[in-house]
């Protein structure tokens, strides 16, 4: 993981939206994990150094991945 002194700063849109990749790295976006198998894939790649304790994207990705990711299969499948 990065050295936690380094301040990492991200930009927004024009909306003030954070970007795309504040999300990915985020600790407390649960949201990014269940939105594809693809996503939750990635957010296991990103977070696999993080602590159970502080990465809720890395617990929702660990959630989402069990049962070779049953969670997606239980519901509707995904759109091009």
């Amino acid at each position: 993981m990065p050295d936690d002194g380094l301040v990492w700063l991200f930009p927004s849109d024009a909306n003030g939206r954070p970007h795309s990749l504040r999300t990915r790295f985020a600790h407390d976006n649960p949201h990014w994990p269940v939105s594809s198998r693809k996503n939750a894939l990635r957010a296991l790649d990103l977070h696999r150094d993080c602590d159970y304790l502080t990465c809720s994207t890395f617990v929702t990705a660990v959630i989402v991945s069990r049962d070779d990711f049953r969670y997606f299969r239980d519901r509707e499948p995904e759109r091009p």
